[in-house]
């Protein structure tokens, strides 16, 4: 375990530290205010197509350019954790921006935006991590592109991380024409997506174990998937072509954890209106 700064320099003497690159070539946005799944994009990690069949739970499990490499498997005993990050736009006129980290669990692939029956899903796989379901969250994003400005109401029924089934969670979803776009809406207005990428619980609940249908009130168009995800920590970046960076060894005692088998990606909050522009930075993990 890692409890102490004399434990992390034991670990990095110890050969027991590695750190990963990160590099997005391209950073579509169409909107400030909105939140883009940066797992999908070129770049390293490699583009991330969500491969699983409609609307069964697919888990996720970390591996070396498709999600974040975290470095080999800790000893017997040991845990490994996050030690510090960095990150930085290439453009000025890209900042703000707020980048999310998370570990993402699992999908449930091609969510139909046309279809306005309950869309029932299916979970012959159950979660690999936070197997309890304390602290996981889902979020919605464009797998197909679909129709602009169109918006709908959406009921998703889902198991509570008390294992309570058909807890809902109701919300608005917006049509969009990019892929990678968190298309929740928390607020009561389709046009941004809120402080939060992720869909609002049931009053008590404090994590999701499985979903367990997705009813639309209208057509939006395209396919979303729904991600579910246990966040890690964020780093915004507020000036552009500016390293901003996280010591948690130094500055937020504990470290974050990761699981065995973590499928480390992130999430962005784009704080304006522009275009593309390069996005990259490092993670440094350590284990003990």
């Amino acid at each position: 375990m890692i409890r102490s700064v004399t434990d992390i320099a034991t670990a990095v003497e110890q050969g027991r530290y590695h750190a990963q690159q990160v590099y997005k070539p391209a950073f579509n946005t169409t909107g400030a205010g909105r939140w883009y799944d940066r797992s999908i994009g070129a770049g390293h990690p490699s583009y991330n197509a969500y491969i699983g069949n409609v609307l069964e739970f697919t888990p996720l499990i970390g591996q070396r350019n498709l999600s974040i490499y975290a470095g080999p498997t800790p000893g017997s005993g040991m845990s490994k954790h996050v030690l510090a990050a960095q990150m930085r736009v290439g453009a000025a006129n890209q900042a703000p921006l707020t980048c999310l980290f998370a570990d993402y669990l699992g999908l449930y692939p091609l969510i139909d935006g046309d279809s306005v029956d309950p869309q029932v899903t299916t979970n012959p796989a159950s979660l690999t991590r936070y197997t309890d379901g304390m602290g996981v969250q889902a979020f919605v994003v464009v797998q197909v592109p679909g129709t602009l400005a169109a918006t709908a109401t959406c009921t998703v029924s889902y198991t509570n991380h008390a294992g309570t089934s058909g807890r809902t969670s109701t919300f608005s979803l917006y049509g969009s024409g990019v892929i990678g776009t968190c298309v929740s809406v928390t607020n009561t207005s389709a046009s941004i997506n809120g402080l939060s990428p992720f869909i609002p619980l049931a009053s008590g609940d404090r994590g999701i174990r499985s979903i367990e249908s997705v009813t639309l009130s209208a057509a939006i168009g395209g396919f979303v998937n729904i991600v579910l995800c246990k966040p890690l920590f964020t780093l915004p970046i507020w000036e552009g072509v500016t390293n901003v960076e996280r010591n948690f060894g130094r500055e937020t005692m504990p470290l974050p954890k990761i699981e065995d088998g973590a499928f480390v990606q992130w999430l962005a909050l784009a704080g304006n209106n522009t275009g593309e522009s390069i996005v990259h930075g490092q993670l440094e993990f350590i284990w003990g």
